[in-house]
């Protein structure tokens, strides 16, 4: 797993979304939703259990979560539940986010304490008299103090997740040869054999040069880095339940639905249909 370099941080695209503290309003408090940002929560009183597409977790009071851009989930927060809550999008000018995550990531307490105390200081920012981010009208002066504060928060929030294991998208890995291809698996989600035969003749580099540059510049192999994307698709798939388990499998390649079954219990241990009827 490779750390990102502070070079490429600089080039981020960051965008606050929400900024919140206090007691959860009631009409938010048990509801579904699939937001196209992060949301971080700190949970300083009460506790939240999120449910999504191949799990849930109880998440209790002193303790933080990260939930990933586009994770349709359920929360339900107990009455009185208390946080402080900082939505945002941190990705790169071509579209693509800046963490790959699959699922929420928590935190104990004693992690949660340095992370809420930076999201606080922005929440805190903000006037008085605002509901979230989105209505607050702040001059200036009081944007780029609270513009500073988000984007400490938020440089420590995904510092913290990628040491419990997320993955960074890096918008570009600096090899052209390289970085066409992860174009191409960006592209074109397919659980079909790779194209190496081809690869080759674009690079002049064999699949095991190949595989061992993938490793230089993302850690992993490009099988890997497409079974990682293609495992992404399918969670958000089942969890938007748009479409049948064969209608998945043939839209993303797979030779039959027993061909997608496999491959799902042997990433996941489950089986897809166990994965859609957990999310219900």
């Amino acid at each position: 797993m490779q750390a990102i370099p502070f070079s490429m941080f600089s080039k981020i695209r960051l965008e606050p979304m929400i900024a919140y503290q206090g007691v959860v309003e009631a009409w938010l408090s048990d509801m579904e939703a699939r937001n196209p940002f992060f949301t971080f929560w700190s949970l300083e009183h009460g506790e939240v259990t999120l449910s999504w597409v191949g799990g849930s977790r109880r998440i209790r009071s002193g303790e933080c979560v990260l939930i990933p851009c586009g994770l349709r989930r359920r929360h339900a927060f107990s009455s009185g539940a208390k946080i402080v809550s900082l939505s945002f999008w941190a990705g790169w000018e071509n579209g693509r986010q800046v963490l790959g995550l699959g699922a929420p990531l928590v935190g104990g307490r004693e992690r949660a304490t340095s992370l809420t105390r930076k999201v606080r200081l922005a929440t805190e920012s903000l006037p008085p008299h605002h509901d979230g981010l989105g209505n607050a009208l702040l001059g200036p002066a009081a944007w780029m103090k609270f513009s500073a504060n988000v984007y400490s928060a938020v440089a420590e929030i995904l510092h913290w997740a990628h040491q419990r294991g997320a993955v960074w998208n890096l918008p570009q890995t600096g090899d052209v040869r390289l970085d066409k291809i992860l174009d191409e698996l960006s592209l074109r989600v397919s659980a079909g054999p790779l194209p190496f035969e081809r690869w080759s003749a674009e690079t002049g580099l064999s699949r095991v040069q190949l595989d061992r540059l993938a490793r230089q510049h993302l850690g992993e192999t490009l099988k890997a880095r497409r079974d990682a994307r293609l495992l992404q698709e399918i969670l958000g798939s089942l969890s938007l339940g748009r479409e049948s388990l064969k209608e998945i499998a043939a839209r993303l390649d797979f030779f039959d639905p027993p061909h997608f079954t496999r491959w799902v219990r042997a990433h996941t241990g489950r089986n897809p249909k166990a994965l859609r009827g957990s999310w219900l």
